[in-house]
């Protein structure tokens, strides 16, 4: 729990060096308060590519690839950059190449 962001920037680094096209999409749901939570996937040509999806119980899979989903559409988007941890400053960008 809580490391979708540098897991899906992991992968994307990684897709992103086989010639894939990667976006990073940050959601969230609820309320502040009460039930809020964020997750983040990545967007690949035109698939929704979610590695950690399985830390929620509605969600089956350990591994989520699909055209869509349901269940991501949920979570209202707040943010979509580029799918690669190296558009971060360098000591994120090398703490996170070094896994």
């Amino acid at each position: 729990m809580g490391s979708c962001g540098d897991a899906s920037l992991l992968v994307g680094h990684y897709l992103k060096a086989h010639g894939f096209a990667v976006t990073y999409v940050l959601g969230e749901r609820g309320q502040r308060h009460d039930d809020w939570t964020s997750h983040a996937w990545l967007r690949v040509h035109g698939f929704i590519v979610d590695v950690t999806a399985d830390q929620f119980p509605e969600v089956e899979q350990a591994v989520l690839v699909a055209r869509e989903s349901p269940w991501h559409d949920t979570f209202e988007v707040e943010d979509e950059h580029d799918g690669d941890f190296v558009i971060y400053d360098a000591a994120t960008a090398m703490n996170l190449q070094r896994i």
